[in-house]
């Protein structure tokens, strides 16, 4: 199989709490049936988009990492999953790196460094994590 693990990006809404959700019910499905012994396994949910000084935002990831107890509780993902602790907003350098189709890495300076040391924190965060596996 591709992956042992699979990471869920989304945006602190209520759609995408929905959205998870549905996701690891869907994918529980799957193990459970069609692909028995995938052994596939929720690592974390990473936030993307969104402001942390927004409280509305906040409060969705607070129930966001409500329903993953949930979810744990009911064995429906791994108890060992996280909501990652790095928050990747909504940032003007990967806009424009994408906009004109160069990948952020290749950038540098300006609005550049601060979308790359993001990334690098939540790839950090994401090996750390794994690492407890």
């Amino acid at each position: 199989y591709a992956s042992d693990f699979y990471i869920i990006p989304t945006v602190p809404d209520f759609l995408s709490r929905i959205g998870v959700h549905i996701l690891t019910a869907k994918i529980t499905g799957l193990m459970t049936g069609a692909f028995p012994s995938t052994g596939l396994r929720l690592l974390g949910i990473t936030t993307n988009l969104g402001k942390q000084n927004i409280r509305a935002n906040r409060q969705s990831i607070e129930l966001l990492k409500r329903d993953l107890d949930i979810h744990k509780r009911e064995r429906r993902i791994d108890e060992r999953a996280v909501v990652f602790s790095t928050w990747i907003p909504e940032l003007v350098g990967v806009k424009e790196a994408s906009e004109a189709n160069i990948p952020l890495c290749v950038l540098s300076g300006g609005n550049y460094n601060a979308p790359k040391d993001l990334y690098k924190n939540l790839t950090t965060e994401i090996l750390a994590h794994l690492a407890t596996y």
